[in-house]
């Protein structure tokens, strides 16, 4: 019995023992394994891995910011779209209101206002009897620029006593005004451009043109002011028959003049803008004051020669 247990024992350290072996055999063969970097059948994940480069990154960003360009191109022209389609209603409303004041039209004129100035002038009729009011518009050429409505307009060149001078042309800015979807023009704070353009060397050719016929009694209604003459008036008449050849001095404006108080009060304080002082030597001494009427300096009124 004894014998037999010692025997039973023993096999059964054999059957351990082996089975450490093949153990330790299964370890060691899978820690080999892992060692050696795996070339067949699926690639490992460490051969998948790729590492960014600075240059990938730099392609990666140029395709964002080529995309990015094309979206803000896209909207930009978009929104150049709509400001062609707004720049073109704006010029038809535009266009539509100026024909309406060039043919006097104020109930087509007066629905183009905006809401404030049809309030302010009440009705059609009301703003007509403002236009009449103010020069007539005889022909006029409409643009748009931004939010402006510019019109260029070709006007009848008088000097008016209530108006004062009224040049050949004119350029009038009005604010265009999205109302409802629709176009309208803002009348009341419109802004007029309209500088004289003559050249005052001019001025001396006129007046001494003007001496002439003066000096022969035969005057030319032309040439002068048709609601008669401002300041010193007979000295006019006292040109008639005068001896001597007309000679004509130096062009000034009216800061020249000992008082200008009597061309202030008949003309406006634009008179100081757009008048000049020609000198006459002779065949009389005395400054004669000229407007730029139309393509000519018109005379307007005479003074006593400098002191």
């Amino acid at each position: 019995m004894a014998t037999r247990r010692l025997g039973s024992f023993g096999r059964r350290k054999s059957v351990a023992l082996v089975g450490a072996i093949a153990i330790a055999l299964g370890v060691w063969a899978f820690l080999a394994r892992e060692d050696r970097p795996s070339y067949g059948g699926r690639p490992s994940e460490s051969l998948n891995f790729k590492v960014p480069d600075r240059n990938g990154a730099e392609r990666t960003n140029a395709n964002i910011d080529a995309s990015t360009r094309q979206v803000v191109t896209r909207a930009s022209s978009a929104n150049k779209l709509t400001q062609r389609v707004d720049q073109s209603t704006a010029l038809a409303s535009g266009n539509s209101f100026v024909d309406a004041v060039v043919r006097r039209d104020a109930a087509t004129a007066f629905h183009l206002l905006v809401r404030e100035d049809q309030l302010f002038f009440g009705s059609p009729a009301q703003f007509g009897a403002a236009l009449a009011r103010s020069a007539p518009w005889l022909d006029a050429q409409v643009s748009v620029t931004g939010p402006s409505i510019v019109a260029t307009v070709r006007r009848q060149p008088q000097l008016d006593d209530a108006l004062g001078l009224i040049t050949a042309n004119a350029t009038v800015e009005l604010s265009a005004v999205n109302e409802s979807g629709l176009w309208h023009v803002d009348w009341r704070n419109r802004t007029v451009s309209a500088e004289p353009t003559l050249a005052s060397a001019q001025a001396i050719t006129d007046v001494a043109l003007w001496a002439e016929t003066r000096q022969k009694c035969q005057p030319d209604s032309t040439l002068e002011h048709d609601t008669g003459l401002v300041g010193v008036s007979g000295f006019a008449a006292s040109l008639c028959k005068a001896e001597g050849v007309v000679s004509v001095g130096d062009v000034s404006s009216l800061d020249t003049l000992d008082d200008a108080g009597p061309f202030f009060d008949a003309f406006g304080s634009d008179v100081m803008t757009w008048g000049r002082v020609v000198q006459l030597r002779t065949p009389m001494n005395m400054q004669v004051v000229v407007a730029p009427i139309g393509e000519r300096w018109v005379v307007v009124g005479l003074a006593r020669p400098e002191t």
